[in-house]
């Protein structure tokens, strides 16, 4: 077993493609589809087999009024399709984009909402559900 080795979340980050967001948090949460079967032989208890992989993501960043991400390059308007969509736990230095991270083939944005706190700062959050492949930091 190797020795235990523990990180911030300092330099932690979201990335599209090679674009970094001013983000303030992200979550993933992973899930798995289970199919009950119970039948004659499961002996009165309900076996489930683990089928299908998804996950839900919400990232919340800063709203930049000189780089909107509601506007191009980025576009994260509900609908959009995410490619190439990574978030890193942990990285050498600010803007690196390496070390351990949540790599996503594809996320589609659900929603959007936004919050401004009078006198604060804008924070948008995106929210996503999986299309295709993901895998886990390693």
């Amino acid at each position: 077993m190797a020795a235990s080795v523990f990180h911030s979340g300092y330099y932690g980050t979201a990335a599209l493609g090679s674009s970094e967001l001013p983000i303030t948090k992200w979550e993933v949460q992973p899930t798995v589809e289970l199919t009950p079967f119970k039948n004659s032989k499961s002996g009165g208890y309900v076996l489930r087999e683990a089928t299908f992989k998804d996950c839900t993501v919400e990232i919340d960043i800063d709203f930049d009024f000189g780089n909107n991400p509601f506007a191009a390059p980025l576009s994260i308007n509900v609908g959009a399709v995410l490619s190439n969509v990574k978030l890193c736990l942990h990285q050498s230095s600010a803007g690196a984009l390496d070390g351990l991270c949540w790599s996503f083939s594809s996320l589609i944005v659900d929603g959007t909402p936004q919050q401004l706190v009078v006198d604060g700062k804008i924070t948008t959050k995106v929210l996503c559900k999986g299309s295709g492949s993901f895998t886990y930091p390693s």
